[in-house]
């Protein structure tokens, strides 16, 4: 069910299952019109929060590459063939609806070794790929201003933090993957090299891995209109340049960066919340509360520098 939802959006042929979830029942509109539906998922997913594990987990902030190959090799190994968007949100909860439906076919004709095989399975892909990347996209969703898919984030997580306490006894959780991202600096370093531009600034602030959260088109369009300054148009990154030119050609950076400073403070604070609610996956939401922490004392530092020392833009 939520795997079709993240992958389609709202259909006339989930609603009576949605209807049995109180929950997720009260956020959804009076009348669902197919179009509008439609074009509600496209603006959230396709537009705002991009739903894949490559754009949270590379350096790159890019689709493809090191993560969504793993992803793939996974699904290869398993004999699950999945082909398209691979490490979409979607997919990646229906390679575990499939491995679920598999174990329960073992068990029922009492292939116990094959349904072990199958648990493993999922222990290891929620270990090594979904959980080290869905609490942040939680929190990106919690940011949007559909309340309905921002519900869905969450009964999402708690969804699969109850199977992965099914699944513990198989092993220890840890995060793993983010050897791709040890060579990359982080915000506090980049200040200290005098050849940093907006560019590496605004790339760093951009690229969820580096930064420790997401910023979607929404978040940057409610910063600008919190600072009433223009932001323009292009990708995530552009136009978050385009906001710290506005902001420098109006003298308002520090009172962008304060916002942004706001913003760093409630992820850490969501990611905190996760930490005491799912305390199982404590090191997967550790690494990136130590990131969205790291990023913030960056802003500051930046903010304080223009306060005292009257840097150019």
């Amino acid at each position: 069910l939520f795997s079709r939802l993240f992958l389609h959006g709202l259909t006339f042929d989930l609603l009576p299952q949605l209807y049995e979830l109180p929950d997720l029942a009260q956020n959804l509109p009076q009348t669902v019109d197919p179009d509008e539906a439609a074009a509600l998922h496209y603006q959230v997913f396709a537009y705002d929060i991009f739903p894949y594990e490559s754009i949270y987990r590379d350096a790159s902030g890019l689709l493809g590459g090191t993560f969504t190959e793993r992803v793939r090799h996974f699904y290869h190994t398993a004999e699950v063939g999945l082909l398209k968007d691979e490490d979409h949100i979607g997919q990646e909860l229906s390679f575990l609806a499939v491995l679920c439906g598999r174990e329960s076919n073992a068990l029922h004709s009492r292939d116990y070794a094959a349904a072990d095989r199958l648990a493993r399975f999922q222990h290891a892909f929620l270990r090594d790929h979904l959980l080290c990347w869905l609490t942040p996209f939680v929190n990106a969703l919690s940011f949007s201003r559909n309340r309905f898919y921002a519900i869905l984030g969450q009964f999402t997580l708690s969804l699969v933090y109850d199977h992965w306490l099914s699944l513990r006894h198989l092993g220890v959780a840890y995060a793993s993957g983010y050897d791709v991202n040890s060579k990359e600096l982080r915000l506090l370093e980049l200040l200290q090299d005098e050849q940093t531009d907006l560019k590496r600034i605004t790339r760093l602030l951009i690229t969820p891995s580096l930064s420790g959260i997401y910023f979607g088109r929404e978040t940057i369009a409610d910063l600008a209109r919190k600072c009433q300054l223009p932001r323009g148009f292009g990708s995530r990154q552009q136009t978050l340049s385009n906001l710290f030119l506005s902001a420098a050609q109006y003298q308002m950076i520090p009172d962008l960066l304060e916002e942004m400073m706001e913003i760093y403070h409630s992820w850490s604070d969501l990611y905190q919340q996760q930490i005491a609610s799912f305390p199982e996956i404590k090191s997967q939401v550790e690494i990136w509360l130590h990131l969205a922490q790291d990023t913030a004392r960056g802003v500051a530092v930046i903010k304080e520098r223009f306060a005292t020392e009257k840097l150019s833009p």
